[in-house]
């Protein structure tokens, strides 16, 4: 992992703690947790749509519940454009 990035990171903090830490570029998120000691994979809910993000740990509220926006990119116009134009 590269400083520069580090530095560029957001944190979500509760109670002094960090919770989570986030940073972003034009072409992808990325989203770091340091999970609680004994914490395995099995435990932990993550659910990823195109339009939503739920990351936490199973029988517990989630602590990332984001809906995602669409980008412009992704947009795909109701008919075909004019290509004689």
């Amino acid at each position: 992992m590269s400083e520069k990035f580090k530095q560029n990171r957001r944190k979500f903090e509760y109670q002094g703690r960090t919770i989570y830490e986030w940073d972003q570029s034009i072409e992808e998120i990325n989203i770091y947790i340091q999970p609680p000691p004994g914490l395995t994979s099995k435990m932990v809910a993550c659910e990823i749509t195109p339009t939503q993000l739920i990351l936490g740990i199973k029988g517990n509220p989630p602590f990332i519940n984001v809906n995602i926006h669409p980008t412009p990119h992704h947009f795909t116009p109701p008919y075909p454009p004019n290509v004689n134009t």
